[in-house]
């Protein structure tokens, strides 16, 4: 039954480009990609999906909640069998995972599922040809510069990007430079990338390119093993890192703005700078709303103009997003202000 469904996957989620698999072996090798798509509209606000299956058994997803808000969600990952359910299989990525039913023989709708494994309507419909997904998103890899030849490696499917020169490349390539002495030395990277079809450097056809959106960080002496993990919403203590794009300094002898999100009853608790506050907040999915602030009322002439402004951007936040140990918080498709975990 699995070595059956193993060749009905590859046959069926992935369009044919005329190669014939080996009959005798039981390796998954798709043949080339595919894309679904559904909308819906509940309560007035409507929901897009676009699912991709790449080459490699890899896939990335795209939901679009269209509302006042304009809520976009990418991530990339992997595809494996569900041995516990018939024609299903499983979406893994470093955010979680999603089951996915193949509902007729040729492939061509298949049904999410939710986490009681009920049927998601309506289902995805497969189209005719192959639409990349090239909005940007939060990416980490192992990045390489050697003979003018970038190449990222992402952390959870490692699949293999070659990195245009252009956009903010100049800034994640100095970096590289500036930290290691060996050519060719792979570093743990962050950024904000896109991924692009672009025409292969030997051959015909093309490959997914990455794009360089936004360089966020070269981490040395880590790799993709030790930071594979997500950090969690709640009961993490998030330090802030920057507010609308500019970095924050406290002097050394005061503590680091940051606040903790406890699960007993909702609770924010936090220090902006020079008071501690406390408040309230409700998160679901990925919005997330702060209420009004409370705390002690000190006057500190180096770092209010820091805490002011933390306390604006609990005012604005309605959504967030959590990429590895660093959390975003946004208003609608605004960054304001970046944070990262600590642990102790």
């Amino acid at each position: 039954m699995k070595t059956a469904f193993l060749v009905l996957l590859s046959l069926t989620l992935l369009s044919c480009s005329g190669t014939k698999e080996d009959s005798n072996t039981n390796e998954i090798k798709p043949v080339g990609p595919s894309t679904y798509f559904s909308e819906r509209t509940d309560n007035n606000k409507k929901k897009e999906v676009t699912l991709n299956f790449l080459t490699g058994m890899n896939f990335m997803l795209k939901e679009v909640s269209v509302d006042k808000n304009n809520q976009t969600i990418i991530f990339i990952g992997t595809v494996e069998l569900d041995t516990t359910g018939a024609n299903t299989i499983i979406l893994k990525s470093a955010y979680g995972t999603k089951k996915v039913k193949v509902k007729n023989r040729t492939g061509n709708t298949l049904t999410l599922l939710d986490v009681n494994g009920k049927e998601i309507k309506p289902e995805l419909k497969r189209k005719e040809n192959f639409e990349p997904i090239t909005d940007p998103f939060p990416m980490k890899g192992m990045f390489t510069y050697m003979a003018d030849a970038p190449l990222f490696v992402e952390c959870f499917t490692q699949m293999k990007f070659p990195v245009a020169m252009e956009k903010d490349y100049i800034s994640l390539e100095r970096e590289y430079l500036s930290n290691t002495e060996e050519p060719g030395k792979p570093l743990l990277t962050t950024l904000m990338g896109r991924l692009v079809p672009r025409p292969k450097m030997e051959g015909k056809g093309e490959r997914l390119t990455l794009v360089v959106e936004k360089f966020e960080k070269v981490w040395l002496k880590r790799d993709c093993k030790s930071t594979l993990s997500t950090a969690n919403l709640k009961n993490t203590y998030w330090k802030l890192l920057e507010i609308n794009g500019k970095e924050i300094k406290v002097p050394s002898n005061v503590r680091e703005p940051h606040f903790i999100l406890r699960t007993d009853g909702k609770i924010i608790k936090g220090f902006g700078g020079c008071n501690n506050f406390m408040g309230s907040y409700k998160a679901e999915e990925n919005k997330i709303e702060f209420g009004p602030m409370a705390g002690t009322r000190k006057f500190c002439k180096e770092t209010m103009d820091v805490e002011n402004a933390f306390m604006k951007v609990f005012k604005e936040t309605n959504n967030y997003k959590i990429f590895g140990e660093q959390l975003e918080l946004y208003h609608n498709d605004k960054l304001i202000a970046k944070f990262e975990s600590v642990y102790f």
